[in-house]
């Protein structure tokens, strides 16, 4: 069985997998859930009561199963009990993640390229920074002149 700290450490593991596993609105439910009990077969936590219907379908429940059998080595249930979202780790990621996905501009764009986000990374935002600045103060590529070309590119 599975400490409590253990899963509660995880959780966000556990969100990243679902999310990977393609269950995007199952992994913004699970963003806002945090674990509160662990016992052999289940964990209990608690969830906004508007998210209790996505983490309680039987499939999302067979896809909650197989995420944490590959994060924490089990393939444990989930048990869900109306909560407050704010003591959930990461909700305010997920709250960003859903206002910038209900934007009208990514709607259209998702709508005309008949496109679904496809991979998010979730990063704290001084870090994206920090990547952001090391990206742009790396070398220059510059391309490398035709072969037999002189200066100016006059052959």
């Amino acid at each position: 069985m599975p400490d409590l700290r253990i899963v509660q450490g995880r959780w966000n593991d556990v969100v990243r997998r679902v999310l990977r596993d393609g269950h995007p609105a199952l992994a913004a439910a699970l963003g806002e859930s945090a674990a509160i009990a662990v016992d052999a077969a289940t964990i209990t936590a608690t969830a906004p009561p508007a998210r209790l219907p996505a983490l309680e379908d039987a499939r999302a429940q067979q896809a909650l199963m197989a995420a944490f059998q590959a994060v924490l080595g089990l393939p444990l249930q989930l048990l869900p009990r109306p909560g407050a979202a704010a003591a959930a780790p990461g909700a305010e990621r997920m709250q960003r993640w859903r206002e910038a996905t209900d934007h009208p501009l990514v709607k259209d764009i998702m709508r005309r390229f008949e496109a679904e986000p496809v991979h998010r990374e979730l990063i704290a935002r001084g870090d994206w920074l920090a990547r952001l600045a090391e990206e742009r103060a790396g070398p220059v590529r510059r391309l490398a002149p035709p072969a037999g070309s002189a200066p100016g590119g006059r052959p």
